[in-house]
């Protein structure tokens, strides 16, 4: 159990990270939107910068996805562990972060919608079905855009 804590403690100080960054992505996207786009060569710098910001706004949901994972997999192995009290804390951290993993899967699908390179796009929203996958969500939790 302590091993467990010692990893619930990591993950929560990476997911406040994370949602720093998520934070940080999005400041970036609409400074991106607002730049100006007054000829040609304005809206070529603006579209690459938007671009370059929906790539960084849609990495950032992913590693949160990442990260809520490992949150189900930790507060399942606790369950597992016996503990009656554990495991109604663990059962509480898994539906928190089953929920944080479907609005990071939301965000990464979201922002992937707006950008255009398909390989990116594509590479991207693989790795989040993995994800989905591999915590159970099963059918229906994946493929919306």
């Amino acid at each position: 159990m302590a091993a467990a804590f010692e990893s619930a403690q990591g993950l929560r100080q990476r997911l406040i990270g994370l949602m720093d960054e998520d934070v940080g992505a999005f400041d970036a996207v609409m400074r991106a939107y607002a730049l100006p786009k007054n000829g040609e060569a304005e809206r070529a710098a603006r579209s690459q910068a938007i671009q370059a910001a929906l790539r960084t706004a849609t990495l950032a949901p992913l590693a949160c996805a990442h990260a809520c994972g490992e949150v189900l997999e930790l507060a399942r192995s606790v369950a597992g562990m016996g503990h009656s009290n554990a495991a109604g804390e663990a059962g509480f951290a898994a539906l928190t972060a089953h929920a944080a993993l479907h609005c990071a899967a939301l965000n990464v699908r979201i922002n992937a919608g707006s950008i255009r390179d398909a390989g990116f796009v594509q590479s991207t929203l693989a790795e989040l079905d993995q994800i989905v996958r591999r915590c159970g969500e099963g059918e229906g939790s994946h493929g919306h855009s």
